[in-house]
């Protein structure tokens, strides 16, 4: 009987292969395939379960992810440390399609079905995961994008920070404006962190309200 690792592997391995024409390359450490440029690279990750079993189970997860050498080095120049990664967008697949939905999920455990389920991952990718990459082709449009609403799987302070890497101060005031029009009930709790400073400035922000405050502080904003 086939053993779930093998199985998994093997799978991840015949999902990234079809990736390749677009310039991704497999690694098996991840397991990943990714694809760089002189900023972006994007990476597509591959998660299984600690409770397959051979012959019953092979569970299949995602995570996609795009990191920014430029916002690596704005954050560098701005924050701790601890705080500085090249992190722009990206989470557990389903987070980047933009509506709440379960875990996005296949099992490759039965044989019969395996190269079929590897297509529905590959269909999976090429609809929606290949897509979200591609916004970052035009960092401009994006930031257009994030003054005007939330992008999925981007959080507000990768938001405010890419508007400012690519586009500038004023650019960041909007994306910040924007946020707060959207999160109006975040305002009572800006003003009062505004007046009373943060918890623990040494360790970052907790919450929304908090992030608000410090990366606009950060940033001179």
């Amino acid at each position: 009987m086939e053993s779930p690792r093998d199985v998994y592997l093997a799978s991840c391995q015949e999902i990234s292969r079809r990736f390749e024409g677009a310039g991704f390359r497999y690694a098996k450490s991840g397991p990943r395939f990714s694809r760089g440029d002189v900023d972006f690279k994007y990476t597509v990750s591959f998660q299984s379960s600690v409770y397959n079993i051979a012959g019953q189970h092979v569970r299949l997860w995602m995570y996609a992810g795009v990191g920014s050498k430029a916002l690596m080095a704005l954050r560098k120049a701005h924050l701790p440390e601890k705080m500085v990664t090249d992190y722009a967008a990206g989470g557990m697949a389903q987070n980047l399609l933009g509506r709440s939905r379960p875990v996005v999920e296949w099992d490759l455990a039965d044989p019969s079905t395996r190269h079929a389920k590897i297509l529905e991952v590959v269909a999976f990718l090429n609809d929606n995961i290949i897509p979200y990459f591609d916004m970052f082709l035009r960092p401009g449009d994006l930031v257009d994008r994030l003054i005007a609403e939330d992008v999925p799987a981007m959080d507000f302070p990768s938001s405010l920070e890419f508007a400012l890497c690519y586009r500038g101060e004023d650019a960041a005031r909007l994306v910040l404006a924007g946020f707060q029009e959207r999160r109006r009930d975040l305002l009572p709790e800006i003003e009062r962190i505004e007046n009373e400073g943060l918890k623990s400035p040494h360790i970052g922000p907790s919450g929304y309200a908090e992030q608000v405050v410090y990366y606009r502080r950060s940033y001179n904003l």
